[in-house]
Order: structure tokens, then C-alpha cells, then sequence
């Protein structure tokens, strides 16, 4: 009887240490979302990551119709697939992919899928700043003809950095986006993106703390065809092992929607912790 309630509690504090090392994972690793800025932090070979969320959007421009420039819109964007994938000691890819819906000046309303989004990414040695480099391609899913996308590839190639430190870190990303038109065939837009991404858990919460300030700055400029695009976002992340994040967001240029409203939900796979 004696051996047997030795087992069962060395399997509770093994049971217990393996939680305890799933919710330690949790907290040390940055926010990677609602963030678009990039994340210079990698998952490791066979880690997964993946989220669903909502976001909408009040007088939005769409996507790059100059035609009809000045139409705006109120939209809903639901994230089904978004997963990222560890493929080596410094590898990443993720796959985004979802449902809209919009309601458009003029009456026209429009449900369908959303382009499918394909990133690579590389973190480059580590050093006292974290750095990494993306590939992303937006793949022409959507349909054009219902403006629900713009039947073209769009590409983003862009360089990340970041560091964290005890409560609080901070990511940026800039880079070059080229944009193909869908209302003239071999025109594109290049433009210039960027942002910058910070959070911060504050003391008062305690070392346990189960929530934290988000807050970011992304934009897209330099567009021949009045693709600039920038926002605010301001948002708050409960929770440690499968965090929930609330953010709310606010245009800055006249493209730009006038504001918007994001929540999501993040689940990891446990794993090893390379971030150091």
C-alpha cells in the first residue's frame, strides 16, 4: 500500500511539472498576434502554433480598386487557419486563411473566402538584438469580380528585429511590398511597410500575472496608387497557456478605416523554449 501511494504521488509531481513547464512556456514566449508586426522569434522543428479570431473593420477603403477609390466599407474578417510551423533550429512557416463579409457604400453586400497568406521565416543568429527575415505571398483565392480580393499575387519581403526583457519587449519589422493591380494588368504598387510592436505586464499584477498591455504602430506608404495604410492598435492579452487578446484599432490616413475591433485566441504546442 505504501509503494502504491508512493507511485501515485510521484505521477501527480510529474503530472504537476509538466503543467507547470506548459505554463512557463506560455509566459515566456512574446505575443506573436494580434501583432502584424513581424516576430523575430522562431518556433523550433515540429513546434506548432495556431490561432482563430475575429476582426472588424468600420469604413474600410477596398483592397486597392482604384476605380472606385473613394467606396468604403464595413467588413468582418474570421480567421479559421492560422498556423505556424517550427522547420528547423532557425525556420518558421505559417498559413493564414479565412472567411469576410462586407457591406459596401452603395448597397453592395458580398460574404466569401479571404486570399490565402503564405510567410517563411528565417532568425538569423542570435545576438544581443534578435533579428529575423520574411518571405510572404498573398495567393489570389478571393474573387475580384465580387471585390472580395484582387485576383493578383501580392509579395512582402521583410527584415524584423526585437528583443525582451523580464515583463516587457519589443518587435519591428520594414520592408518592401509589391502590389499587383487589378484593374491594370502589369501595373503593380511598391510599397514601403513597417511597424513597430511593444508589450508590457505590469509589476502590480504580480509574477504570476496572467495579462498584458499590447500595443503596436503599422504602416504601409510610399504607394503610387493611394495604398497607404496606417493604424493603431491598443489591446490587452489574458492569460498564459491559452491566452485571449482584445485589442481595438484606429486608422490614421484617410485610406485607413476609421476604426476597428479585434479578439483571438492562441494555442501552442508545448515544447522546449529556445527564446532566450
Amino acid at each position: 500500500m505504501a509503494k502504491s501511494r508512493v507511485m501515485w504521488c510521484g505521477a501527480l509531481a510529474a503530472l504537476a511539472l509538466v503543467c507547470a513547464s506548459s505554463f512557463a512556456l506560455a509566459e515566456e514566449s512574446p505575443p506573436r498576434r494580434p501583432f502584424e508586426t513581424l516576430s523575430p522569434w522562431t518556433l523550433e522543428r515540429g513546434q506548432w502554433e495556431g490561432a482563430a479570431g475575429v476582426l472588424y473593420r468600420k469604413d474600410a477603403a477596398a483592397p486597392f480598386f482604384s476605380d472606385r477609390r473613394r467606396a468604403r466599407r464595413d467588413e468582418w474578417r474570421l480567421s479559421l487557419v492560422d498556423v505556424a510551423l517550427g522547420l528547423g533550429s532557425s525556420g518558421e512557416a505559417r498559413l493564414q486563411f479565412g472567411l469576410q463579409r462586407f457591406a459596401e457604400q452603395g448597397g453592395l453586400e458580398e460574404s466569401g473566402i479571404q486570399d490565402v497568406r503564405l510567410s517563411f521565416t528565417y532568425r538569423l543568429p542570435p545576438r544581443r538584438i534578435d533579428t529575423a527575415l520574411q518571405l510572404e505571398v498573398k495567393l489570389p483565392n478571393a474573387s475580384g469580380e465580387r471585390r472580395l480580393g484582387t485576383d493578383e499575387t501580392d509579395l512582402f519581403l521583410m527584415g524584423g528585429a526585437g528583443h525582451r526583457a523580464g515583463r516587457w519587449g519589443w518587435a519591428a519589422d520594414l520592408g518592401l511590398g509589391i502590389l499587383g493591380s487589378p484593374s491594370d494588368a502589369g501595373v503593380q504598387d511598391d510599397v514601403v511597410v513597417g511597424g513597430v510592436s511593444a508589450w508590457f505586464t505590469p509589476s502590480l499584477a504580480g509574477p504570476g500575472s496572467r495579462w498584458t498591455l499590447l500595443g503596436e504602430v503599422h504602416a504601409m506608404a510610399a504607394s503610387r496608387f493611394g495604398n497607404d495604410f496606417r493604424y493603431a492598435r491598443a489591446g490587452v492579452r489574458v492569460g498564459r497557456r491559452f491566452p485571449v487578446d482584445l485589442s481595438v484599432r484606429r486608422g490614421l490616413t484617410a485610406a485607413s478605416e476609421t476604426w476597428g475591433a479585434e479578439a483571438g485566441i492562441t494555442i501552442r504546442r508545448p515544447g522546449r523554449s529556445r527564446i532566450p
